[in-house]
């Protein structure tokens, strides 16, 4: 059965369709594969419709959000997707056991939409979220728009191996003067000692939020540190990579 848009939208998620398929690997070849930045922009559709059939073989979508980021008031497109064709998994030999991962890069793009019910892609980052690779978990955890039109993307650091600390950031993006602007940061981490530490920035006033927890402690009542470090000039979305 062929899948649209539309279908994928009743089921409240978005879509993609995707043409690019990576050559079959070694290990070493996976880590040292050069694709050219702006090659995934000819290679995305630049309008799509909601009859419009997506998703081919061995491609798979992450996650998606919709939302107005420009202030048109027409929902937007935001996508996250990858190869998944069998040729591009690596298969290696760690000192217990077998062990499969995907190098694919993790594509986020960007579609605004249209005023006749389509959405014309804006942008390809290929390298703002981490992909998979022999150590740790694909970073990419989730994505969301807010109804006040703030791009939330949310990753993770996640060893393979459980033994070290885990993050999970969440970077906050706003549509303004012509591009995402990092206004906020929310990071959580824990670390091997049982201890969580969150920490809350927000770069439009130059606040910051430490709170420490203690998992062994459930008496203890956190208390969060307020910093001000002033206010310094907005990074942008093309400006960061491996979030």
């Amino acid at each position: 059965m062929k899948t649209t848009l539309l279908s994928l939208l009743h089921a409240g998620v978005g879509v993609l369709l995707l043409l690019f398929f990576l050559p079959a690997t070694t290990p070493l070849q996976a880590q040292e594969a050069v694709v050219p930045h702006n090659a995934y922009e000819h290679i995305l559709p630049q309008r799509i419709t909601v009859q419009q059939h997506i998703l081919p073989a061995h491609w798979e979508l992450l996650g998606s959000a919709m939302g107005d980021l420009n202030k048109d008031q027409i929902a937007d497109l935001v996508l996250v997707t990858r190869c998944a064709d069998p040729s591009v998994i690596v298969t290696w030999q760690n000192e217990y056991q077998t062990e499969r991962y995907n190098p694919s890069p993790n594509l986020l793009a960007i579609y605004w939409g249209e005023k006749d019910g389509t959405w014309r892609l804006y942008k390809v980052y290929p390298e703002l979220i981490a992909p998979e690779d022999e150590y740790t978990e694909n970073s990419f955890s989730d994505i969301q728009i807010t109804n006040k039109g703030v791009l939330d993307i949310t990753t993770q650091y996640f060893p393979k191996d459980r033994g070290h600390e885990i993050t999970r950031d969440t970077h906050r993006f706003r549509f303004q003067n012509g591009a995402f602007y990092l206004i906020g940061l929310e990071m959580w981490q824990e670390y091997s000692n049982g201890h969580y530490q969150t920490d809350s920035h927000n770069y439009l006033t130059g606040d910051h939020i430490t709170t420490i927890e203690k998992w062994d402690d459930e008496d203890a009542t956190p208390t969060p540190k307020h910093t001000n470090t002033g206010k310094e000039p907005l990074r942008t979305l093309d400006q960061m990579e491996n979030l």
